[in-house]
């Protein structure tokens, strides 16, 4: 029989002791930390104990005490919250801390690569090197070429692990004949006899 993530949690959440106590110092923290804490970090926290609180004196109705606890604690209270208070209280049990948030958390600036312009005078400058390119001398044209013409006067240097990701976004691959150089693929024999 398989036994899956949640019923794990389930048997470890069972396993904790001093839910009474653990909810007294949460309901301290809330009354005397307030003020300190961020909305966000506040509203989650008393959802919590809102929640222990209640499936406590319903003996257990779980699905019950959430939904009532989103629309008491939240304006947008409905089912999602609901099972969102669920999985904060049943971390926040097994680590006695809430969940980390990755809200935020991804890339908030453009590639340069992803730039039209850029990318065309990367091809332009990799075809007048016969299209074969290392890694290395594209690092060093745009350092000194391509970042001067963009206008980008301080001193920017890329890595050679970008460059080699700024080739492959261009669309070149490494060749296994010689070592380190790109090609564009376009002197490959099939591509050769549908060009004639």
């Amino acid at each position: 029989m398989k036994v899956n993530k949640v019923d794990r949690e389930e048997e470890n959440i069972c396993k904790v002791t001093n839910i009474d106590a653990r909810m007294k110092a949460l309901k301290e923290e809330l009354g005397s930390r307030h003020n300190k804490m961020k909305v966000n970090e506040y509203n989650k926290k008393r959802a919590i104990f809102e929640y222990l609180k209640l499936s406590d004196e319903n003996g257990g109705g779980k699905m019950e005490a959430s939904l009532n606890v989103a629309r008491m604690v939240f304006f947008d209270g409905g089912v999602w919250k609901a099972r969102q208070i669920r999985n904060w209280a049943n971390y926040w049990l097994l680590h006695n801390a809430l969940p980390i948030s990755y809200q935020g958390k991804h890339q908030k600036t453009i590639r340069l690569i992803d730039d039209e312009d850029v990318a065309e005078e990367c091809h332009a400058w990799i075809r007048d090197q016969n299209y074969k390119v290392m890694p290395i001398k594209f690092k060093e044209f745009i350092e000194h070429n391509l970042l001067a013409k963009l206008g980008i006067n301080k001193k920017k240097t890329i890595n050679i692990s970008t460059a080699v990701r700024w080739l492959h976004i261009l669309g070149y691959t490494k060749q296994r004949q010689k070592q380190s150089i790109f090609y564009d693929g376009h002197e490959r024999a099939d591509v050769v006899q549908y060009m004639e």
